[in-house]
């Protein structure tokens, strides 16, 4: 007569803790994915502003070359007109060139533009200033001007000021150019909900 066998069975499956242990890893890996990807969109932000920015500073300093051309250096700079009619109704050169004296920063927009200058989608999310400061020797003005730009636009969180129904995409002449300082350590600007791209170039009669 065979005796029966007292050994206990092991429980198979898993407990409650170890699946609870379990869910608890798997959602602490969901969410770092959830957080990466939200840091690769950010980026992929940041570099599209930025490069958008640069493409809008070359299309103006283009835009000033080709009013360079009007200017042959007898003449003041401040004369030039305009080569595209967009409806602003004066030439990017001469505006800087009015205000160089003062010092500063030129809004060239009184509100955001897109990459084509236009103002009248959604996609305008630029600002642009410029600042102009024209040789000196002995007092003589002489034809070589040096040529500041500030391209402005939104923050990841951020929008221009003086939005309204009228203006959706917020205004240009709202925006504090005392906050335009390359290299601020402050961060002020960013504070504001913006950042700025500065570039610099030179501009001589053609």
């Amino acid at each position: 007569m065979k005796k029966k066998s007292l050994k206990i069975a092991p429980t198979r499956g898993f407990s409650l803790v170890e699946l609870l242990i379990a869910m608890m890893l798997m959602s602490v890996g969901v969410m770092a994915t959830i957080a990466m990807q939200f840091t690769s969109l950010g980026g992929y932000t940041v570099s599209r502003d930025v490069t958008g920015a640069t493409e809008m500073a070359r299309q103006v300093e283009a835009r000033l070359r080709a009013e360079a051309m009007g200017w042959n250096g007898v003449m003041a700079p401040s004369t030039v007109a305009e080569v595209y009619n967009d409806g602003r109704g004066s030439a990017f050169l001469a505006d800087l060139a009015t205000a160089a004296g003062a010092g500063g920063w030129v809004r060239l927009y009184d509100t955001p533009v897109n990459l084509r200058m236009r103002s009248d989608d959604g996609a305008a999310r630029f600002c642009v200033f410029g600042s102009a400061q024209q040789l000196q020797e002995d007092g003589i003005a002489q034809p070589y001007m040096q040529i500041r730009l500030a391209v402005v636009y939104p923050g990841a969180n951020g929008t221009f000021p003086g939005q309204d129904g009228g203006n959706l995409n917020g205004r240009c002449d709202t925006v504090d150019t005392g906050l335009l300082i390359p290299g601020d350590e402050d961060l002020r600007l960013e504070l504001e909900g913006l950042r700025a791209s500065y570039f610099a170039s030179a501009i001589r009669p053609r």
